[in-house]
């Protein structure tokens, strides 16, 4: 439960510092809850990995 928080924390954290767009905070999210990360720092791994960082 806490790893679901923090992953939902830093993505709402990314969205409102511009880090990322609305659709990819949603596809971001959708992964957090499938079980898809296992931490912030995978991620944002995945994110950069992916190109999905503005």
């Amino acid at each position: 439960m806490t790893t679901i928080r923090a992953l939902r924390k830093d993505l709402k954290g990314m969205r409102d510092n511009r880090d990322i767009n609305r659709t990819t905070y949603r596809k971001l999210y959708r992964m957090a809850k499938g079980g898809a990360f296992r931490s912030k720092s995978y991620m944002k791994t995945y994110a950069r990995d992916h190109d999905l960082l503005r």
